[in-house]
Parts: C-alpha cells; sequence; structure tokens
C-alpha cells in the first residue's frame, strides 16, 4: 500500500518537473506570445478608455429651449427672474476652459410673440448680431470671441425701453447650443435680465452669467491629441506583427493539414477529419486575425475623427462598437490561447487540484470583464443623476428684483 502511495507522489513529481521543464526550456515562443500579447491588450484598453472617454466629450448634442425664458416681462412691470439653462434630458455640458465657451454657443436668437411694433434681426455665424429696435435701424453686434469669452458674462444690449402700454407678455431666449459632453468642468446658464438706464441711453442689458460646477468624470491624463495618436499608431504596430503571426498560423494549419491528412489517410489508412489538424479553425486564431484587422481599421477610424473634428454622433458611435469588438476578441483570444497552450504555472498546477467551476472564473472574468466595457462604451453612462435640479436661488432673486422695480417705478 506504502509502496503504491511512493510511486504515485514521484509520479506527480516527474510530471510536475517535466512540466516545468517543458514550459521553461522547450516553449520560449510562448512566453515571448503571452507577453506580447499582454502588452497588446494593455495598450489597447488604454486606446479603448481614451477613446471611449473622449466620446462623450466630443459628440456634440443639440438642444433647444424654445421655452427658456418666458413671461420676464409682465404688465404690470414685475419683471425679473433667474432662469437656469442647462439642457434637460441631455446630459451635462462640458468645457475644460472658459475660452471654449465660444465653441459651444452655436448662435443666440432671441424671438418675440405677439408683438406688433418690434422685429427682430439676427444672423448665423461666430459673430451673431441680435437687433431689436422699432425703427429697425439700430443692430449691436454680439462678439462672443472676446467679451464673451474674457469678461465670463454675456451682455445683449436692446434698443428700447418697455413701457407700461407695450405688449410684452411673452419674450423667449431660445438657446442653440451644440456641446462637449462628459468633461471636468460644465457651465451653468444663469440669465438675469437687468434694467441700466444709468446713462439714460435707453439701453436694456441682459447679462447671461456663467457658473461652473465638478462633473463626476475627469480628462484623461493625455489631452494632447499627438500622445494619442501615438498610442494609437503603436497598437497598429502590435497589431500588424499579430496579425502577421496568426496568417502564418493560418497558412502552416492550412498546408500541414492538408499534408498530414493525405500522409495519414495513404500510408495507415487512417480516416481524419480535416478540422483535427487544420489550426486556421481553432477559436484562438480566428479571433487574433478578426481582433487585429479591427484593430488597425478602428486606430485608422479614431485618427480620422480626430483630424477631421467630426462631431457626428453616428459616426463614434459606429467607432466604438468596433473598438469594443476589437477588445472583446483580444481578450477572447488570449483566454482560448491560455486555456490551449496553458502557458503558466498556474494554470498546470490548478487543473488537477481546483474544481472546474472555479478554474472557468479565470477566463469568464475577462470575457464578462470586456463585455462591461463594451456596453459602457456602446451603450453609454446614464445621465439620470443630471436631471436638472431646482434653483432655490430664483426666489430670492425674484424677491429682490420685485422690490428694485417697484422702487424704480416709484421713483419715476
Amino acid at each position: 500500500m506504502t509502496s503504491k502511495v511512493e510511486e504515485e507522489e514521484e509520479e506527480n513529481i516527474r510530471r510536475l518537473r517535466e512540466s516545468l521543464t517543458h514550459f521553461f526550456l522547450r516553449d520560449v515562443k510562448k512566453w515571448y506570445e503571452l507577453i506580447f500579447d499582454l502588452i497588446k491588450l494593455f495598450v489597447l484598453s488604454v486606446v479603448l478608455y481614451h477613446f471611449g472617454v473622449e466620446r462623450y466629450r466630443v459628440t456634440s448634442y443639440y438642444t433647444f429651449n424654445e421655452n427658456a425664458l418666458q413671461n420676464i416681462f409682465f404688465p404690470t412691470g414685475q419683471v425679473l427672474k433667474e432662469f437656469d439653462l442647462r439642457p434637460r434630458e441631455v446630459g451635462i455640458l462640458a468645457v475644460t476652459d472658459i475660452r471654449q465657451i465660444t465653441k459651444i454657443i452655436d448662435y443666440i436668437i432671441i424671438t418675440l410673440d405677439e408683438l406688433d411694433e418690434y422685429s427682430l434681426y439676427y444672423s448665423k455665424g461666430s459673430n451673431a448680431s441680435i437687433c431689436l429696435s422699432r425703427e429697425n435701424t439700430t443692430c449691436h453686434v454680439l462678439d462672443n470671441t472676446k467679451g464673451f469669452a474674457s469678461q465670463k458674462w454675456l451682455q445683449i444690449h436692446f434698443s428700447f425701453i418697455p413701457m407700461k402700454n407695450a405688449n410684452l407678455e411673452y419674450i423667449s431666449l431660445n438657446f442653440y447650443v451644440k456641446a462637449r459632453v462628459g468633461g471636468a468642468q460644465r457651465p451653468i446658464f444663469k440669465v438675469i435680465v437687468l434694467f441700466d438706464n444709468s446713462h439714460h441711453d435707453g439701453m436694456m442689458p441682459l447679462n447671461l452669467k456663467i457658473d461652473y460646477e465638478p462633473s463626476i468624470f475627469s480628462l484623461p491624463p493625455l489631452k494632447n491629441e499627438r500622445d494619442q495618436h501615438w498610442i494609437c499608431l503603436f497598437s497598429v504596430i502590435m497589431s500588424l506583427v499579430s496579425l502577421l503571426r496568426g496568417v502564418w498560423k493560418v497558412y502552416n494549419g492550412i498546408f500541414l493539414g492538408i499534408m498530414t491528412k493525405k500522409i495519414f489517410e495513404r500510408k495507415f489508412k487512417w480516416k481524419m477529419e480535416f478540422y483535427e489538424k487544420c489550426a486556421f479553425l481553432h477559436l484562438s486564431n480566428i479571433f487574433l486575425i478578426f481582433g487585429c484587422i479591427l484593430n488597425i481599421l478602428g486606430c485608422y477610424y479614431i485618427i480620422d475623427l480626430r483630424l477631421s473634428r467630426v462631431i457626428d454622433p453616428k459616426k463614434w458611435d459606429f467607432g466604438a462598437v468596433m473598438m469594443s469588438l476589437t477588445y472583446f476578441s483580444s481578450i477572447f483570444h488570449l483566454t482560448t490561447y491560455m486555456e490551449r497552450n496553458k502557458p503558466n504555472i498556474l494554470l498546470m498546477t490548478i487543473k488537477y487540484s481546483l474544481p472546474k467551476f472555479i478554474r472557468f472564473l479565470a477566463p469568464a472574468s475577462c470575457v464578462y470583464f470586456a463585455f462591461v466595457l463594451t456596453a459602457w462604451i456602446v451603450i453609454g453612462i446614464s445621465y439620470d443623476m443630471y436631471i436638472q435640479r431646482p434653483t432655490e436661488i430664483r426666489d430670492g432673486l425674484n424677491f429682490i428684483l420685485r422690490s428694485w422695480m417697484i422702487l424704480r417705478i416709484a421713483n419715476d
């Protein structure tokens, strides 16, 4: 009885020595392939992370707030409300610098309803012209490149003073906003209507003040596009090497498969199925080639999106799907490769010591991680936490402005 136990122990030790010798000495290329695949997967993860953050930071969402400002002017003179013009059901408006505010606001238009004597003129472009005059002659150009970026607020002048008998019951300020979503900061557009008659020039300025609130998301450490392009190019080079390796395996698999099939059927009279000796039909090589091709095309597509300044969400979504499939294919190739070749001691030692369910957790966790990251890139981040909050300041500001308006009317 003791001799059988000793023989089994000696046999296990011998098998372990052979496995270690086979692992460390013979198959050096498996070490190379494993390390190379891990580095490639890390680089691809960095590319995918930057692309995911950049997708939500660059993609433009358009919001048309038709009724952002309503009932600013009342017939009784109870004017002046403060409104929060943060778009709803879209996401956070994100900018990283006050100078980028000018890139966000595409144009601003002021529409007047039920006004017979007054007209509105506006022109699209970088310098929007907003005119509001009884004679349709006075036009005040809104230069949002200088004043808006430097003073952190926008001032629109109306060339008339609202009289008590004027029909100004409804005025809406409409924003057509082109915003970067997902950045580190977001502006909140607070519109405050103020009357300025200090010089008695008949001007009524409309101030758009901007405040910042921190966002949950932070920009990636690589803010320079050149660095991101270099990472994409490095990933493409590694994918080209892996693609050549996969194509070489496919070629050898087809050639050796056909030759082996003929030799065995002719000499040994064995009937062999073709797929048993064809390495190109193995899932590892299939996903390797598929992932490399998608990675090359995806990196080229990403660089093209950055250089062309594309803001179409559909094109960025297509790139997200492509890069996510690339990452998923790379993860699956690595797990199948490790399962077939077992290039580490951990998989060899736990093969006979742990149950199959625990052994399944290692590749399953990798696949699950790839699935979660794919869902994050493709589906996107939920914006429920950014629902427009009620502004408690509004009531207090209305009281102050209403009191100021009553004093102004009394003085007149």
